[in-house]
């Protein structure tokens, strides 16, 4: 146990801090664009507990650590569910992991059903911990053996149609309805059904590709390796750059009259990923390989 929290620090902590410092001081300092929090305030994400106490530092009218939330589940939920792994059997995790993945999704719907606020629903870590649990399950039921062909049939099919759904989702922009507080039907399904309908997806996904197809060998391409290796500087760095990018990048772009509003979207979408992976390539060569060397000591 002491080997997993050590990598996982290893892995999250540093260049979270780093981001943190940069917000909480480096910005205000440099532009003057919002005060330094007071210490109190910046506590709450210290101890990862921002995404039932969000501290709303706005820069331009973005939030610009809106997307810490989900470390604060990542991270208790690392701190929990080992004290499960390691006094329960297999048969024992599962059943556990399932009963809570159904518990709290009964408690999401009828909390949304209430009128709750989205925002317990959407970052509360009971309400969104249904993709940790599954993914562990996934791991439990693997390390037992190979499934059955006819049973890998059957993920298939049902992996197909979900793809199919999710897309769906996203293409239409029926997904942001899980951030709006709506009191008309279809908002309260899509936030009660979608966070799990994604979280079972992938880890459809996660179980078919862990048996040598075609998928396996999709994931397996070498243009997958940068992406996945700097992934998580991109998560953390991309959120905080969106006032600057929208003041200038998306400002710039619009002025260019040969572009269509729509061709402006997807140059600006382009231009901000190309970026963010330059910054998160930096990040990960320059600050954060000197830890994780720190996880193979010789």
């Amino acid at each position: 146990m002491r080997r997993f929290y050590r990598n996982r620090f290893l892995r999250i902590v540093p260049v979270y801090i780093l981001a943190l410092i940069s917000v909480f001081y480096v910005i205000p300092l440099l532009t003057n664009s919002y005060q330094v929090p007071k210490t109190t305030d910046q506590l709450i994400y210290y101890f990862y507990i921002q995404n039932y106490f969000p501290l709303k530092i706005i820069d331009n009218e973005y939030v610009l650590l809106g997307h810490f939330w989900s470390i604060a589940v990542e991270m208790q939920f690392y701190i929990l569910w080992p004290v499960v792994i390691y006094n329960f059997r297999s048969v024992t995790i599962v059943k556990i992991a399932l009963y809570l993945i159904l518990v709290f999704a009964f408690i999401r719907s009828g909390l949304i059903f209430n009128h709750t606020d989205w925002g317990v629903t959407f970052s509360w870590t009971p309400f969104r911990i249904d993709g940790l649990l599954l993914g562990s399950v996934a791991s439990v039921w693997m390390a037992s053996g190979r499934i059955a062909p006819s049973l890998l049939n059957r993920l298939w099919l049902i992996t197909a149609v979900l793809a199919i759904i999710v897309a769906w989702f996203i293409w239409t922009g029926k997904a942001t309805e899980m951030v709006k507080m709506g009191t008309w039907l279809e908002n309260k399904i899509i936030r009660s059904t979608v966070p799990s309908i994604v979280s079972i997806f992938f880890t459809f996904i996660l179980i078919l590709s862990l048996h040598n197809n075609q998928l396996t060998s999709f994931l397996s391409l070498r243009l997958w390796k940068p992406i996945a290796r700097y992934s998580y500087g991109i998560y953390v760095i991309h959120y905080m750059l969106i006032p600057t990018f929208y003041s200038t990048l998306y400002r710039v772009l619009e002025s260019f009259q040969l572009l269509s509003s729509e061709m402006v979207i997807y140059a600006y979408f382009l231009s901000c990923s190309v970026i963010s992976f330059v910054l998160a390539f930096i990040s990960y060569h320059f600050y954060e390989i000197h830890f994780l060397k720190l996880k193979h000591p010789n």
